[in-house]
């Protein structure tokens, strides 16, 4: 099974147009369904989320394994604490609900959809001639 998802057209703040390879995942609230949009990311080795989602969810953040996220950049005042919880997430897509690790941080980030968990599910191919992501359910299904 496969789809395909068109690139979300982003105006930078100098102006300049971008396209960002995205997927909208449903999350279960606690008192609703909502949608989130995450960017596609290959080189992230973890889906990241803010931590005042995980307390829309229903989540303690505090009861995730810790741990310290550093991006491209050494420097301490850099570092992002945050918190690793295995969450189910429904890809509507396909509407198939499956289980990722997600690391909620303690300050404002971007949704990233990272390997983790996510890459076990799906082959994802990026087709920037095209301005699309290929997702395609792999036979590792879990």
């Amino acid at each position: 099974m496969r789809f395909a998802k068109e690139w979300f057209r982003v105006i930078t703040p100098l102006g300049k147009i971008v396209y960002r390879p995205v997927l909208v995942l449903e999350i279960k609230e606690k008192t609703k369904i909502e949608e989130y949009r995450f960017i596609v990311d290959s080189g992230a080795d973890i889906s990241l989320m803010s931590k005042y989602v995980a307390n829309r969810i229903g989540i303690d953040w505090e009861k995730g394994k810790k741990t310290e996220l550093r991006g491209i950049s050494q420097k301490k005042e850099c570092l992002v604490e945050g918190r690793i919880h295995e969450i189910n997430v429904i890809v509507p897509d396909i509407k198939l609900e499956i289980q990722i690790p997600i690391c909620f941080v303690d300050g404002n980030a971007p949704f990233l959809l990272g390997r983790e968990g996510f890459f076990d599910y799906f082959r994802v191919i990026f087709e920037k001639v095209k301005l699309r992501t290929v997702f395609e359910l792999t036979e590792n299904e879990k």
